[in-house]
C-alpha cells in the first residue's frame, strides 16, 4: 500500500473507533442501530439509485460490488436485489463489524473483504454486473485514488454494464483538485491553526473533487462507452456508466 492508502486505513480505523456510525452517515452523531440501518433504507430506494436498479439499468439478479461498503448501510439493501454483494472497505474496524451485522441480519449472499483503497484485489476482469458506491468517493483524498478506481471498476465490469458512483462538488480554492495536499502545505506554513487530532479527521473525511468536465475525460480516457450525470445535492453528483 502506498502513502494516501496507508493513511486512509490509519483515519478510518481511527474515526470508527470514535463514532463509527456518525462518519458513516453525519447527518447525525447519536444514530442508534435500527434508525441508521432504516436510514440505509430510505437513502437505497432515493428515486436518484434505485431507479437506476430496478427501471433502467435490468441488472437485479446478478453479481453486485459496493465501494466502500462501511458497516453495510446501504449493503443490506443491495442484497435484496442482487444474488450476491461483494462489499470492500479500506478500514479494518469496518469490515469486522460489517461482518457482525452479516451474521445478526442473516445476510448469506454478503461478501465482505478488506481493501487497500486502490484496488479491487481478488476480483476477477469482467465479472460484476453493477458497481455502486455512495458518500464514498467524496472522501478519497487523493485524485489519482479515484482515477485508480474507475479503472478497477472498468476492469471488473461484465462488457454493457452499470456502475452508478458518487463523487464529490464543491466550489473554492480548497476544495479543488488534491484538497490533502493544499491544507497539508497551508497548516505547515502555520496560516491555518487545526488542533493534531481534529486536522486527522479531516484529513481523512474531506477528500479531492473532480468537475463534471474533467470527469467526462477521464471515464472517456478509461473506455467507457456511455456516462450521464445525475446531481442530487448542492455538494455531490452520481455518475452512471456502461462499460
Amino acid at each position: 500500500m502506498g502513502k494516501f492508502q496507508n493513511e486512509m486505513r490509519e483515519r478510518w480505523n481511527e474515526l470508527s473507533k470514535i463514532n463509527q456510525m456518525h462518519y458513516i452517515a453525519s447527518c447525525k452523531t447519536d444514530w442508534n442501530e435500527d434508525e441508521f440501518f432504516e436510514s440505509g433504507k430510505r437513502w437505497f430506494h432515493n428515486k436518484s439509485i434505485i431507479e437506476y436498479i430496478e427501471e433502467d439499468l435490468d441488472v437485479s439478479g446478478g453479481r453486485c460490488l459496493e465501494i466502500g461498503c462501511g458497516i453495510g448501510r446501504m449493503t443490506c439493501w443491495l442484497a435484496r436485489y442482487f444474488d450476491k454483494v461483494i462489499g470492500i472497505d479500506v478500514s479494518d474496524s469496518m469490515i469486522e463489524r460489517a461482518r457482525y451485522y452479516q451474521d445478526k441480519f442473516q445476510l448469506s449472499n454478503v461478501d465482505y473483504r478488506l481493501s487497500d483503497g486502490s484496488h479491487f484485489d481478488g476480483i476477477e476482469n469482467d465479472s460484476i454486473d453493477f458497481v455502486f458506491s455512495y458518500l464514498v468517493f467524496r472522501h478519497i483524498p487523493c485524485r489519482d485514488i479515484i482515477i485508480q478506481n474507475l479503472k478497477e471498476v472498468f476492469r471488473v465490469l461484465k462488457p454493457a454494464h452499470t456502475f452508478l458512483i458518487e463523487f464529490r462538488l464543491d466550489k473554492g480554492l480548497l476544495m479543488a483538485g488534491n484538497r490533502y495536499e493544499i491544507i497539508k502545505n497551508v497548516r505547515k506554513l502555520g496560516i491555518l491553526k487545526i488542533p493534531t487530532v481534529e486536522w486527522r479527521r479531516f484529513n481523512a473525511f474531506n477528500g479531492a473533487q473532480i468537475q463534471e468536465k474533467k470527469m467526462k475525460i477521464i471515464l472517456t480516457e478509461i473506455g467507457f462507452r456511455k456516462f450521464d450525470f445525475v446531481h442530487f445535492c448542492n455538494d455531490g453528483y452520481f455518475v452512471w456508466g456502461i462499460k
